[in-house]
């Protein structure tokens, strides 16, 4: 069976990051690793989107105060027709493609619907 590919967009420029990390945590952690494949997407609090390397990330948040993004991630950006591809378009099979992307949004450009409508 195919995996589903979900991309858990999380973190962003809003005084709610911090719980924006945390709820993508608990979505990272519940979801069924038979059926589903998690690719994280951070944003840091500049607003710059991230591509994790690193699938155990969202569990060092015991410390929220620190931010997890993985900044040496491969930057990344949305392209209509394409979805999430690196920020260096030229490189586009380095990012693998999603089926899917929940947003982790919390406050300003979450609840907000500005990034679902980007995302549509």
């Amino acid at each position: 069976m195919k995996k589903i590919k979900i991309g858990i967009l999380y973190g962003g420029k809003s005084a709610e990051h911090e719980v924006s990390l945390q709820s993508a945590k608990n979505i990272f952690d519940a979801l069924d690793r038979e059926k589903y494949e998690p690719v994280l997407i951070g944003i840091d609090k500049s607003g710059t989107w991230f591509l994790s390397q690193h699938k155990n990330l969202l569990n060092e948040t015991a410390g929220l105060t620190r931010f997890p993004v993985d900044s040496t991630g491969t930057p990344v950006t949305l392209l209509p027709e394409h979805g999430i591809a690196p920020a260096d378009v030229h490189t586009l099979d380095s990012v693998p493609a999603v089926d899917v992307i929940f947003p982790i949004l919390h406050g300003p450009f979450g609840e907000d619907g500005t990034v679902q409508g980007m995302l549509k």
